[in-house]
């Protein structure tokens, strides 16, 4: 048997339990061994064959030859609405009326093209789909007829496992579940089960569900911590990787081939081969190796993208705006926001931020930005906010409220960036360029959904160009619109001069910034000292100080900067040293206290002890010197007690601000009414 066996990876370790089960079912052993299993009708050729090899099918567009399937009546078939499988035996009527029931008519596309053979399959299937194009419900329908099949008596499992990337995008496929399970009769309804990162499971073992929802490492957590939770996969017929890109891209390959593992192991030999469907909206060779590990080596592949379609819907209308600076960029896109709040009475806005930390400032000041009169009268809108830490709770409610008003704004950071289908995106506006061009792809992707219209806005400054260029590089089609952001509005004005920020609140901000920057400059080579430069004038212009200067630390790990640049914006900088590392008692250009010694620039060198620096230890670790402390001290006292900050204190206990506490830390929505 072993002869039989393609090598694709190391060997893992195998169990006892798993090398016993090997001779009855040599799927299991090639799984725990994490090798390929090779049928006997299939030649070594074809298993290395890429999907790219494969034959493509072409998602056509409306006026286009549609595709045509032999029902099981015998009888040519070409789906176009949803009612047109009532008596083709492919499904119940029951379930056709309940999904028309549900909103869902004309089928999309990629349903017309990949329902059917999700439903057909037999050595698995793996399809390329772009977000948005309706491919949740293209695998919900098969995976709904497969578990409202006669089930034998007795028999008690897990019928369908749908594994996604996120929690919210397991929660947007447990919706697309119930939206039409709520429409079946009641003697026809199914258990919809879910075993989500930061949810309570929803799993009984007497008793369990025919469909299932996961992420992977709660699944994982949940077939290691119980046998019996595991015994409920015995009679599993179909499982499905969504978004099988993102799931890689996040790390969860070694904890999917365990759950393999385990999975092949609970099931009944007798069941026969798994059908397993893999979703991706990039094929690469990384998804090509895991799908023949995961779904078989002689996967049937289908291509819904058209090759030479543009990344972008064309149903999203893109829009570059170009900004001289930062303080530039977001009086451009706080104005942007405001007329486009004047314009419509029916919108709905996601702002993408580049971190948590930006993201909730955003949100917390916009208001008052609005509400200060100097972006004209803007009508009333309510707001919401979603990162990476907010509670699975709070997301909900933030998504529904969002969804729920007509007119609504999302500030979010990548985080919603894949996965949230919320019907009635109307705008996209990103603040800042994203880690990657397919990012970009993905937060557009949020608007322009199933036919409707859409806009993507996104403000770049001069020092973001390098991203600019490598987006118009890494993906197909053009911006529809180029502008300066000038060209937003005839007079502009200072649309900060109102806003008071404290300072604490402001270095945090400022500190996530560069980090974040600090991760761009990595991949796309930004102009560092112009970046830093413009960075810290536009938060002068919110602290309403001109001569304001920011602790060294938020730009320690940004590479070597211009040292003139250093002294005129930031404090704690001494004089430089003639030598390399700079003066033991200044702060050297590697942005750290001390003299020679680059990794660490904490002393002369390791083992020494510097006047003002720290102690290291032979094992590596250190102690601070009593003068280190001694001038650290200093330094805070001094920072905390200078005479301008007297100044500054009454904006904490401003009248207006009373208006916006409620919404620090609150799920719920802020509602603001000018």
């Amino acid at each position: 048997m072993f002869k039989q066996l393609y090598r694709s990876a190391i060997i893992r370790a195998v169990t006892a339990s798993r090398v016993s089960r090997c001779a009855s079912h040599p799927v299991l052993c090639a799984r725990a061994l994490h090798i390929s299993p090779v049928r006997k009708n299939v030649a070594p050729s074809q298993t290395t064959e890429s999907p790219k090899e494969q034959e493509t099918v072409k998602a056509e567009s409306d006026g286009d030859k549609l595709p045509t399937f032999t029902a099981p009546t015998g009888e040519t078939f070409t789906p176009v609405m949803f009612s047109d499988f009532k008596s083709k035996k492919y499904m119940h009527n029951t379930l056709v009326n309940a999904i028309v029931r549900a909103g869902f008519t004309k089928l999309t596309p990629i349903q017309q093209l990949a329902l059917i053979p999700m439903l057909e399959t037999k050595n698995g299937l793996v399809c390329r789909a772009k977000t948005g194009t309706g491919k949740t419900l293209a695998f919900a329908v098969p995976t709904m007829v497969n578990a409202m099949a006669e089930i034998p008596q007795g028999e008690k499992s897990v019928r369908t496992l749908v594994i996604a990337p996120t929690r919210d995008l397991a929660l947007q496929i447990i919706d697309t579940y119930r939206k039409i399970n709520d429409n079946l009769p009641t003697s026809k309804k199914l258990k919809i089960g879910w075993a989500i990162g930061g949810l309570a499971t929803r799993f009984d073992v007497r008793y369990p569900p025919e469909i299932l929802v996961a992420t992977p490492g709660r699944l994982e957590a949940e077939m290691r911590d119980s046998r019996r939770f595991a015994s409920c996969f015995s009679h599993l017929k179909y499982r499905v990787y969504d978004e099988a890109d993102r799931l890689l891209d996040i790390g969860f390959e070694e904890s999917l081939n365990r759950l393999d593992d385990e999975i092949q192991e609970a099931r009944d030999p007798a069941e026969g081969p798994l059908r397993s469907v893999l979703l991706s909206a990039t094929i690469d060779d990384r998804v090509t190796r895991f799908a023949k590990n995961h779904i078989s080596p002689n996967y049937e592949f289908l291509n819904t993208v058209d090759p030479n379609a543009a990344d972008v819907h064309e149903d999203v209308h893109q829009m570059l705006v170009q900004c001289a600076d930062t303080t530039d960029k977001y009086e451009a896109a706080v104005l942007y926001l405001a007329d486009v709040l004047k314009s419509n009475s029916k919108v709905k806005i996601i702002v993408f931020l580049p971190t948590k930390v930006a993201t909730e400032w955003f949100y917390n000041y916009i208001g008052e930005v609005m509400e200060s009169g100097v972006a004209g009268t803007v009508p009333r809108f309510r707001s919401y906010i979603i990162h990476g830490t907010k509670s699975a709770a709070g997301r909900s409610s933030a998504l529904r409220g969002f969804q729920r008003f007509d007119r609504s704004i999302l500030f979010a950071t990548d985080v919603v960036g894949r996965g949230i289908d919320v019907k009635g995106v109307t705008h996209v506006i990103q603040v800042s360029p994203s880690t990657d061009t397919s990012s970009y792809v993905h937060k557009v992707g949020r608007t322009g959904r199933n036919g409707a219209k859409g806009t993507a806005v996104l403000f770049a400054t001069d020092v973001e160009k390098p991203f600019v260029r490598q987006l118009k590089k890494d993906i197909k089609g053009e911006f529809d619109e180029v502008i300066k952001s000038y060209e937003l509005q005839a007079e502009r004005v200072n649309l900060f001069d109102k806003v008071r920020v404290p300072e604490d609140e402001l270095t945090r901000l400022f500190s996530a910034t560069a980090s974040f920057y600090t991760m761009l400059n990595a991949q796309y080579k930004l102009d560092v000292n112009r970046l830093v430069e413009e960075k810290v004038k536009f938060y002068r212009s919110l602290l309403q100080d001109g001569e304001a200067k920011f602790d060294a630390s938020c730009v320690k790990n940004m590479g070597r900067l211009d040292r003139r640049l250093l002294s005129q914006y930031f404090r704690g900088m001494g004089t430089h040293g003639s030598r390399r590392g700079g003066s033991a008692h200044g702060y050297d250009r590697y942005l750290a206290y001390g003299g020679n010694n680059r990794r660490s620039g904490y002393g002369n060198s390791r083992g020494n002890v510097s006047s003002r620096g720290r102690s290291f230890n032979r094992d590596g670790g250190y102690r601070r010197s009593n003068d280190y402390d001694r001038q650290r001290r200093f330094n805070r006292d001094n920072r905390d007690n200078r005479d301008n900050r007297d100044n500054r204190d009454h904006r904490d206990h401003r009248d207006h601000r009373d208006h916006r506490d409620h919404r620090e830390g609150s799920d719920g929505p802020t509602d603001f009414s000018f």
